[in-house]
């Protein structure tokens, strides 16, 4: 992507991108470009109330930002996988005690990738959820980390 062997991708932060959302967030580093939105804290619809709130995630990769994927099955898979890998981080970090009986949705929508859309998309999350205002233990932030020789 023509950066120097010691040099970082530029990063750009929006807030607030997605009206009627509860907060969202767009995050591009160097070529690659992640929206994420959350909605929620809202009534759980489940007939199965806990006492603690839930998550809900919803990951979608684009067509047209992962371009050496050749097949829909392929694509659909992947989305799926890390879906569940984002609820699963996120159900850790988020302080559910604080929302019983209510479901916190997270969406996030890789809109170009060139390349660590998974640690961006985890970073965007974060970054909407605190937009959001939901209450977390810690905040998560993925890197990744090439090494040469």
């Amino acid at each position: 992507d023509g950066r120097k062997e010691n040099e970082f991708r530029t990063l750009d932060i929006e807030l607030e991108t997605v009206k009627n959302s509860s907060g969202s967030c767009m995050l591009k580093a160097g070529g690659t470009s992640i929206l994420a939105w959350i909605d929620g804290p809202k009534e759980s619809k489940s007939k199965n109330i806990e006492s603690i709130g839930s998550v809900k995630c919803d990951f979608i990769l684009s067509q047209s930002s992962y371009y050496h994927i050749k097949s829909d099955i392929k694509r659909d898979l992947l989305m799926r996988d890390f879906s569940c890998v984002l609820k699963e981080i996120f159900e850790e970090i988020i302080l559910l005690k604080n929302y019983p009986k209510s479901d916190i949705e997270i969406n996030c929508v890789c809109l170009q990738n060139d390349g660590s859309f998974k640690a961006i998309s985890i970073t965007s999350i974060t970054l909407a959820l605190i937009n959001a205002g939901i209450y977390l233990k810690d905040t998560s932030i993925g890197i990744s980390i090439g090494l040469y020789n």
